[in-house]
């Protein structure tokens, strides 16, 4: 089925109403302190083949859009990839420096999702959803998982860089004996067998999102680039090894066991897999695009050349342990 995204029109405000309505509880969008009537905002609609599957309302002010509502009404066909492409195609037409948006401290998915695609958290403004319930009182009091919605989790795509930023200096990684026995001076004891440390990610955001994803039960998997293991002349990961999952910073953030290996290629990664990755929506179209970009960065590292016949080591595993942080 053919998925095509549109500007939405006159001929789909009464979808909309009662799609925002269905979704977020009515058409009244706080965000950040503002109310929009988003019933009422220019839009991008999502279709497959003859019917609407997705929705996106956006504001564009001072220079930035802000994504008001982002709305996937089917799972796994990467709609919401394609409207936030769309909505950037157009941010970019109308010569805005940014895109932003916020979601709740509840929604680890959109949280993978939107640092997957390259967008930053650049704020949490920690208690906003109270104030927010004062303007829509029925904004929810808990959320995925049952947690309590009370932050609110800003994040933009910068679409004109800043002069003269520069990255940070990465920490020292340690060795899997220190991580052993920092993991050992917390509480956690770690049972027998080959240990190996695991990087989620290759940003503090997308770190700290996928170790949430775990922590929640939705992550179940991951992936990496066969010839990474190859550049570094590391060993492959095998059925019961324990792996130390560190955080950016190489913390030790987990610890986890190794179910099952195998090696495809990018092109044959199997919806299954994209699934217990747990990332965004969960599809194969979000898995690929996240992953295309993901694994061009590494190849650049490593000096290759990416393709849909590139390696990719596709390792599940089980939740053994988190490992509290030094000031627990």
């Amino acid at each position: 089925m053919t998925l095509d995204v549109r500007p939405l029109t006159d001929a789909d405000r009464d979808w909309v109403r009662d799609t925002l309505t269905r979704t977020w509880g009515s058409p009244r969008i706080v965000s950040r302190g503002r109310v929009h009537d988003a019933d009422a905002l220019p839009g991008l609609v999502a279709w497959l083949g003859s019917e609407r599957a997705g929705l996106l309302t956006y504001a564009i002010e001072d220079g930035a859009m802000e994504v008001v509502t982002l709305d996937a009404l089917v799972r796994q066909r990467g709609l919401g990839t394609a409207l936030l492409a769309e909505a950037e195609r157009l941010a970019r037409e109308a010569g805005c420096s940014r895109l932003w948006l916020v979601t709740t401290n509840d929604n680890v998915r959109a949280q993978a999702f939107y640092t997957a695609l390259g967008w930053t958290h650049v704020a949490t403004h920690a208690g906003a959803i109270a104030a927010a319930r004062a303007l829509k009182p029925e904004i929810p009091e808990r959320g995925y998982r049952n947690v309590p919605i009370r932050d609110d989790l800003e994040y933009e795509r910068r679409l004109v860089a800043d002069a003269g930023a520069s990255a940070p200096t990465a920490p020292p990684r340690p060795t899997v004996a220190a991580l052993l026995a920092t993991i050992a001076s917390r509480g956690i004891v770690v049972p027998p067998g080959h240990v190996a440390v695991s990087e989620f990610g290759d940003s503090p955001e997308l770190a700290r999102t996928l170790i949430a994803l775990v922590r929640s039960g939705t992550k179940r998997a991951t992936c990496a680039l066969g010839w990474s293991y190859e550049h570094d002349d590391e060993r492959l990961p095998r059925v019961h090894d324990l792996e130390i999952v560190v955080d950016h910073a190489y913390e030790p953030a987990l610890l986890v066991r190794v179910t099952s290996v195998e090696v495809v290629a990018f092109g044959k990664v199997t919806a299954e897999f994209a699934a217990l990755e747990g990332e965004g929506d969960g599809s194969l179209e979000h898995w690929r695009h996240g992953h295309r970009a993901f694994f061009a960065r590494e190849c650049e590292r490593i000096g290759r050349t990416p393709s849909d016949d590139m390696p990719v080591v596709c390792t599940t595993f089980e939740w053994v342990a988190d490992v509290p942080p030094a000031s627990a």
